[in-house]
C-alpha cells in the first residue's frame, strides 16, 4: 500500500527548524458517477382509455415532465390530479418513466372488503395506471405520490379524524398506509408507491 510522507515542522531550537517526518495513508480514490436514468418517454400519440359510467370516475393525462420550459433549479412543477372535489394527488415531475393515464373510480363501501371486526371503510377508490396506447399496467414511481383528502367531504364520516387512515387492499388484506391529519387544514395526507386500491379506514368503537 502506498503511504504519503510529509515533512512537519515541529518548532525550532536556536533558530534552528525541528523538522519530522509524518506519514499517511494514501486517499481511497474517488468513485466512478453512476450511470445516468434514462429519459422519461413523452407520449405524441394516445390512444384514449374510456372513462367507466360510474359516478365521479375520471381519467386524466399524466406526462413525466411538465410540458413547456424546465427550470434548471429543482423544484420541478407538479401535476395536481384532483377527483370528486374530494381527493387530491400531487404527481411530483420527474416520478413517472413515461406519460401514463391515470383513471379514478370511486368505489361504494359496502363494495369493498371488510377490514376486520376492529374497523370499517368509510370510503374507497380505485387508481388505475394505463400506458399510451390504453393498456393498464403498473408503473414504477420514482418519487412518492402525495394523496390528500378533505375529512369534511367524506360521506357518513362522523367520528374522530384522527382514528382515519389510508389503507390499500393487497393480496387479500387491507394493509395501512402512514397518514397524517392536519387539524387546521382538516385533511388526511398520505403517501403511495403504486397504483391499485385505497380505501380510508376508521376505527369502530368497542362492543
Amino acid at each position: 500500500m502506498l503511504r504519503a510522507i510529509t515533512l512537519v515542522i515541529l518548532g525550532s531550537v536556536a533558530g534552528l527548524l525541528i523538522v519530522g517526518l509524518a506519514s499517511a495513508d494514501s486517499p481511497w480514490p474517488t468513485p466512478p458517477p453512476a450511470p445516468p436514468a434514462p429519459l422519461p418517454t413523452m407520449a405524441r400519440e394516445i390512444t384514449p382509455v374510456v372513462t367507466p359510467p360510474v359516478a365521479g370516475a375520471v381519467v386524466r393525462i399524466v406526462h413525466p415532465l411538465p410540458l413547456g420550459a424546465i427550470p434548471a433549479i429543482p423544484p420541478l412543477p407538479s401535476t395536481t390530479f384532483e377527483a370528486a372535489g374530494t381527493l387530491k394527488i400531487t404527481i411530483e415531475a420527474g416520478s413517472l418513466d413515461r406519460t401514463i393515464q391515470l383513471m379514478y373510480v370511486p368505489v361504494a363501501p359496502d363494495q369493498a372488503a371488510s377490514p376486520g371486526r376492529f374497523q370499517k371503510v368509510v370510503w374507497a377508490f380505485d387508481l388505475k395506471s394505463y400506458d399510451a396506447r390504453g393498456r393498464e399496467f403498473q408503473p414504477t414511481l420514482r418519487r412518492p405520490w402525495v394523496l390528500q383528502l378533505a375529512v369534511a367531504q367524506i360521506p357518513g364520516n362522523s367520528g374522530d379524524p384522527r382514528q382515519l387512515l389510508f389503507a390499500r387492499y393487497e393480496e387479500g388484506r387491507w394493509f395501512p398506509q402512514v397518514t397524517s391529519y392536519f387539524r387546521n387544514d382538516n385533511v388526511l395526507v398520505s403517501r403511495i408507491l403504486q397504483t391499485g386500491r385505497f380505501a380510508i379506514l376508521t376505527e369502530l368503537p368497542p362492543t
